[in-house]
């Protein structure tokens, strides 16, 4: 531990990082997880469960009055994939992000990236 003036006046405490070689790695996380996309008016969820969407979906409901949400789409792998692909999904979507997990896109323009994503990771999910 020691302490860096980075400019006249600026200190920063920088604590040391550990060799990531003597980190030991954790096994991939396979339990299986949903990825799902459910709408709301215009706007359109894109998230992760391992319950299943439309549980999640149920779940999203009960917490907030007004509009039904509708249930889309939704398909199941290993998690640590499903969580590469919502990453990438999000990351692609950034542009028309409103809030969260909830994008300004269609249901059918999320399937379609959904898709994409996960066919360019090479992954193939049960529907």
């Amino acid at each position: 531990m020691r302490w860096e003036e980075r400019e006249p006046g600026e200190f920063w405490f920088l604590l040391p990082i550990a060799d990531e070689s003597k980190v030991p790695s954790r096994p991939p996380d396979t339990r299986r997880t949903f990825i799902y996309v459910v709408s709301r008016g215009a706007f359109t969820k894109i998230g992760i469960s391992r319950n299943g969407g439309q549980h999640r979906m149920a779940t999203l409901q009960r917490m907030s009055p007004g509009e039904i949400l509708v249930f889309h789409w939704e398909a199941f792998g290993p998690a640590n994939e499903i969580r590469q692909v919502e990453r990438r999904v999000h990351g692609t979507l950034a542009a028309y992000l409103i809030l969260a997990e909830w994008f300004d896109v269609t249901p059918e323009r999320a399937i379609e990236v959904v898709k994409a994503e996960m066919a360019e990771l090479g992954i193939v999910c049960a529907q």
